[in-house]
């Protein structure tokens, strides 16, 4: 990791030479730190049509972070994340996480899944190390047990008006568990151990719109015996605008996006998507559409790192987010209702998709029964989600496909610190 080591030690020698600092000495700084964190206790049931495909788990875990203060623009963030199934049978550890797919959530162990420096020299932030993120082509998934991380380098500046610009190096990547019973450990992009790139701009200094483009470059792994064996190199070109506004008790929105996935091997793909929004008060509904391209390679569109990369406004709330097959049209419905006097949302979701270009997975449905439940008083910090699923399928089922239908409930208790 030549890029982070170099970038870390000329941030230490521009930190203790030019930045204000907030604490009198290094000792203060992590005086002043602060801690947070999360407890949980989650339990999953899944049963489904498909062979040895159903059974039910519970896992605690717990997210602990620490992050110090400044010293001459600098501070240092940790955070370690832990999971545990202790009760989880063969048939358990089997179906949700060392089946051979990988479902990623039975995972035991704990691993430091933060360990940033992060500097601060005007509007100008830098953060090196291992770290979460968000953004519509890197994503650090948070809907498993263990929340997916990245380890590189990212820069952002806000010294446009309105505008936030962000380019970086991502060079190593966390999993949510490594498909054989464990936490996963930070692993190469590739097999040629490149770096993926990207750059990002956030406009709005239209008043009411947001604007966000962003670029994604991974090199090609050259190590394989063919194309269809290597981890692809591909660049991502994405391009967001969303319009919202309020009119008394009504707000409304409207927003677009678009992905265009250039493959090293395949054909080019691209992903066009529509969504719009509506509320009276504390009612909230949205409709979104999406379409992909039909290209030859079959290979769809590359929906950027990480989990958490979903900008496909059509996903399902938890289960099956969404799919960048290619020839691939859906949509999503959703509505909600936040009962804030008592602390409780619900809500229901429903997503058709058509994979016109796999029949054995084609005409999906997901359908989403969701209610979030946050505690006051004594037991304030403490909240309860509960979702339930129903997925249909009328793909061919065939030996080897099977079928996707069936049902799962997700409860999740977070008490966060």
């Amino acid at each position: 990791m030549k890029l982070a080591k170099l970038s870390l030690a000329a941030i230490v020698v521009a930190g203790l030479t030019t930045s204000s600092f907030a604490a009198d000495t290094l000792a203060d700084a992590f005086k002043e730190g602060k801690i947070s964190g999360e407890l949980r206790a989650w339990y999953f049931d899944r049963d489904k049509d498909k062979a040895n495909s159903s059974a039910d788990i519970f896992i605690t875990g717990m997210q602990l972070h620490y992050e110090t203060g400044t010293f001459y623009g600098l501070s240092l963030g940790l955070t370690s994340q832990t999971s545990a199934a202790p009760f989880a049978d063969a048939t358990a550890k089997a179906v949700f996480g060392t089946g051979g797919t990988n479902d990623d959530i039975y995972g035991s162990g704990t691993q430091l899944s933060e360990a940033y420096v992060l500097y601060t020299l005007g509007k100008t932030t830098a953060k090196i190390g291992r770290q979460f993120i968000k953004t519509p082509l890197i994503g650090s998934s948070t809907s498993r047990p263990i929340t997916q991380s990245f380890e590189g380098a990212l820069v952002t500046n806000t010294d446009l008006p309105s505008t936030s610009v962000m380019v970086g190096a991502i060079t190593k990547y966390q999993d949510r568990t490594d498909g054989a019973g464990n936490v996963s450990n930070f692993n190469e992009l590739n097999n040629d151990h490149d770096y993926a790139y990207t750059a990002m701009i956030v406009n709005k200094s239209i008043p009411n719109v947001e604007l966000t483009v962003q670029y994604l470059t991974f090199d090609d792994d050259a190590k394989g015996s063919s194309a269809s064996s290597r981890i692809q190199g591909y660049k991502d070109y994405y391009f967001e605008a969303e319009y919202t506004n309020k009119y008394n008790n009504f707000d409304y929105g409207i927003a677009m996006n678009y992905l265009y996935s250039d493959w090293k091997h395949y054909d080019e793909a691209t992903m066009l998507g529509v969504k719009l929004s509506l509320g009276y008060g504390d009612f909230k509904t949205y409709v979104a559409y999406s379409t992909i391209s039909d290209d030859d390679g079959n290979k769809g569109v590359k929906a950027g790192l990480g989990g958490g990369a979903q900008p496909n406004y059509v996903k399902g709330k938890q289960v099956r987010v969404g799919t960048y097959s290619s020839d691939t049209t859906g949509y999503t419905v959703d509505a909600n209702y936040n009962f804030k006097e008592i602390g409780l949302t619900t809500g229901a979701r429903y997503t058709a998709l058509d994979v016109a270009s796999k029949p054995a997975n084609n005409d999906q449905t997901i359908t989403d029964l969701y209610g979030s439940y946050k505690f006051v008083g004594a037991l304030k910090g403490l909240e309860a989600d509960i979702i339930y699923t129903i997925l249909g399928d009328e793909s061919e089922k065939t030996a080897s496909a099977g079928t996707g239908k069936g049902e799962e409930l997700w409860f999740k208790a977070n008490y966060k610190f």
